[in-house]
């Protein structure tokens, strides 16, 4: 018979070999899910036409080349940041099917944002009874909350963001668990700089990081997370002789947020109902300065233009009410809101108060992006649906808990050695 020693070590180890497990069966139901996608070609039955990822090829294919100049020939227009290009090219010179092992591998990284939540919980549990296997429930929600894989066989940006948005909050998480250190001081201002370069809009996330750190870190997070951003904002500028902050897209999204252009597919979502009620024009052809014509669009429609802010971001939280998947977004929303304001009220005066304050950060930055720009749900998912989960999962593994007491299992080990 082994010793109890042994067991109760063997019996800790559970929730670890689990959660690998739970890990390898969201990457194998991936697999076998997107089989039929999981091709060389730029466009599959995921993404049967999409102008993203024909673009973000082409630039990686740039990059990849033999000419010197590739970065500049990719990037010199500011309309991508090289973040995801970057990522596509390094698959180019090692196989054979570049694009289909770029597809293979955003499957493993999404699989993994498990793993990393499990990690980031066991640390914002720390000191509570079977904080373990809370952590382990609190993983199988991610594992099991599909928007978050949509974009796995896509050759678009949104999965390598979803990876290092999981991988920023398990370094947030630390703090709660004291570890001082490199990663702790620099992880933040390195991902969000990453981040960025993935996505121009994640800059927003610069005021509620910088709020969560608190005073004595905000400083140097910002200055540091600038100095990430600095080389492409003076090359990209320097490329266009204007001055440009990341990308030259943002006056694009900008007038096409103000409603100038409907697609009959979403005809039952709340932006296109609103807009067709209210007697939104078709604009004709673009505009030669997108931006300016966005802004004249506010200034002559100000009170019609924010009713169609105000139905973008109602859309892009599951409020159109189509089918069984808007009400799931809109009761991630509630579920998270409402642990949210009791986890605020639980932890006020302590570290774990700055997470829900966190979410609230996250969430107005998804409905500022949303009211402003695109009334597309994947901006919402990239940023707010894996902090509502851990929200969801601290706020109901926390419910009756008190803190300060000792892992049972832990404590248990204690006596046994003695």
């Amino acid at each position: 018979m082994p010793p109890i020693s042994a067991t109760v070590k063997g019996t800790a180890r559970l929730p670890w070999v689990l959660c690998v497990l739970l890990c390898l069966a969201n990457a194998s139901l991936q697999f076998f899910a997107y089989q039929g996608a999981l091709d060389d070609g730029v466009e599959n039955r995921s993404s049967p036409s999409s102008g993203d990822s024909r673009d973000y090829v082409r630039r990686a294919r740039q990059l990849a080349g033999a000419e010197p100049a590739g970065f500049k020939a990719a990037f010199s227009d500011g309309f991508r940041t090289p973040g995801y290009p970057l990522f596509l090219a390094a698959f180019q010179p090692v196989s054979a099917a570049p694009l289909r092992a770029a597809r293979l591998a955003q499957i493993l990284l999404s699989a993994s944002m498990a793993f990393l939540a499990f990690l980031t919980l066991r640390n914002l549990l720390r000191g509570f009874s079977f904080a373990d296997w809370k952590a382990l429930g609190g993983a199988a929600m991610v594992a099991g909350w599909p928007p978050l894989y949509h974009f796995s066989p896509i050759l678009i940006a949104e999965t390598c963001s979803l990876f290092l948005m999981a991988l920023l909050l398990w370094v947030l998480s630390r703090r709660a668990g004291n570890s001082p250190g490199f990663v702790s001081w620099a992880g933040p201002s390195l991902l969000f700089g990453l981040l960025v370069y993935l996505k121009p809009n994640h800059f927003l996330l610069l005021l509620p990081l910088g709020i969560f750190l608190g005073r004595k870190r905000a400083a140097s997070f910002i200055l540091l997370s600038l100095a990430m951003i600095a080389p492409w904002s003076v090359f990209v500028s320097l490329q266009n002789r204007r001055p440009v902050l990341l990308s030259t897209a943002s006056d694009m999204n900008l007038y096409l947020g103000t409603g100038v252009a409907q697609d009959p597919r979403d005809a039952n979502t709340l932006p296109y109902r609103f807009a067709r009620y209210a007697g939104f024009g078709e604009a004709e052809r673009a505009p030669r300065n997108l931006g300016e014509a966005a802004r004249a669009v506010w200034r002559e429609h100000p009170a019609r233009t924010s009713f169609y802010g105000a139905t973008k971001v109602l859309h892009g939280f599951g409020f159109s009410l189509r089918g069984p998947r808007d009400v799931a977004l809109a009761l991630l929303l509630a579920g998270s809101a409402f642990f949210a304001v009791r986890l605020g009220r639980r932890d006020r005066g302590t570290p774990d108060a700055a997470w829900p304050l966190l979410w609230a950060g996250i969430l107005l930055v998804t409905a500022f992006q949303l009211f402003v720009y695109l009334p597309n749900q994947r901006l919402k998912t990239v940023l707010f649906d894996l902090p509502a989960l851990l929200i969801l999962a601290l706020g109901i593994f926390k419910s009756g808990a008190r803190p300060g007491i000792k892992d049972e299992f832990s404590r248990f080990s204690g006596k046994a050695r003695r």
